[in-house]
Order: C-alpha cells, then structure tokens, then sequence
C-alpha cells in the first residue's frame, strides 16, 4: 500500500472496477485535468491517509460506478457500501477534505455481525435520574 502512487489513476471502466473491487471504503477524485490547487491538495491528502484509505482520480466521471454524466469536476466521490453509497464534496482544503473523508466512512448505524471489524471495543450506556 505504501509503494506507488497515493491515488491512482483510472483511465478506463475495467480500471474502475478492479481499483474499486470488495474495498470497504474509496475515495476517488475527477478532476478536468491534473494539475492546479485542487488536484495537488488532493494528492497530499492522499498521501497523509494513504494507509487508512483506497484512493483514485479521473478526469472521466462515466467511469465510476454510480457516475452520471453531469458530474463535472473537480469533485470529490467518497464510495462506500452503506448509507447513502456515495457523497460528493467540493472544497479542496486539506482540512475539510480529510474532516469529509473521516466523518463520511464512518456508518451511521453500525450492523452487529459476525464481522470482527463491526465489534466495538467499548460499549457505554448511561442512566440519568431525570428520566423523561
């Protein structure tokens, strides 16, 4: 995961689909082209989170799934297999992109299964006297 590119870049559908895959969580940028404010705050981002996170660019958005053509760049696509599967986002500030990314993987309600990774490591129920 460390060697390589932060963000990869995905020229075609078959690209998108085996970058895409079985992963939990993908971040991928369109961009028109791939350079300017935008692009470069993105690929840091990628680089500061590159182990926590999958992340792509494109300057073709027909080529991800759930892609429409009026997605024009540059956007942000967040994909993920719960919620709302998919949340775009335009403000390229490092801060606000990596507050986007970490608040928008996260599942609003958490399914308990037999997946170790959906097991909380504490669990804390709280009991007020005042109770309505």
């Amino acid at each position: 995961k460390q060697s390589g590119p932060a963000s990869a870049e995905i020229k075609s559908a078959e690209d998108a689909s085996s970058f895409i895959g079985e992963k939990k969580v993908v971040i991928i940028g369109v961009f028109p082209n791939f350079s300017g404010e935008e692009f470069e705050n993105y690929t840091a981002l990628a680089e500061k989170l590159r182990s926590d996170y999958e992340f792509g660019h494109t300057q073709n958005a027909k080529l991800l799934p759930r892609g429409e053509s009026s997605v024009t760049g540059p956007v942000v696509r967040l994909l993920k297999p719960f919620d709302e599967l998919f949340v775009d986002f335009k403000d390229f500030k490092v801060d606000a992109l990596e507050k986007f990314v970490e608040e928008s993987s996260i599942p609003i309600v958490t399914v308990f299964n037999s997946d170790a990774n959906n097991h909380p490591f504490v669990i804390k129920f709280f009991n007020s006297p005042n109770a309505k």
